[in-house]
């Protein structure tokens, strides 16, 4: 399973707001940008299991929330997945899984973390430049255009 784990609207204002300047010195003009963060959760889970560990596991009910799918949103954008390469240890998915297991569930067989980006542009190429610019090292990560 996926989980996309995301600020509350009330909440998402500031995350925007840091991640439209960021892009803006590779895409000058973009206006709005929104990030979740991603987690690949693999094993033997029951609906009723995967909706408990993304909520009591995953989640800050406080300030966000969460989707078994990508969000939705109007408007033209790309949304760009950024995962850590299968090479490279993933110290936070370890601690994912531990922290799983440790709330009395199975121990999943594996957990991934990763980030997902949305630009509204019309230039799509220079969206994902943008993304690969600030956000990647390219012997780390891998971007998945989605």
């Amino acid at each position: 399973m996926t989980v996309e784990i995301f600020a509350r609207e009330k909440f998402a204002l500031n995350v925007e707001k840091a991640l439209v300047k960021k892009l803006s010195h590779f895409l000058p003009g973009v206006k709005k940008a929104a990030e979740s963060k991603l987690y690949l959760v693999e094993g033997e889970y029951s609906a009723k299991d995967r909706e408990a560990i993304a909520r009591e596991v995953l989640l800050d009910k406080i300030v966000e929330n969460r989707s078994f799918k990508p969000r939705k949103f109007s408007g033209r954008h790309i949304r760009l997945e950024i995962w850590y390469k299968d090479s490279i240890t993933d110290v936070a998915a370890e601690s994912v899984a531990g922290a799983i297991e440790d709330s009395g569930f199975k121990k999943p067989s594996r957990v991934r973390t990763g980030r997902a980006i949305y630009v509204f542009c019309s230039d799509f190429r220079k969206a994902e430049r943008a993304v690969r610019e600030n956000f990647t090292n390219e012997l780390v990560h891998r971007i998945v255009k989605k």
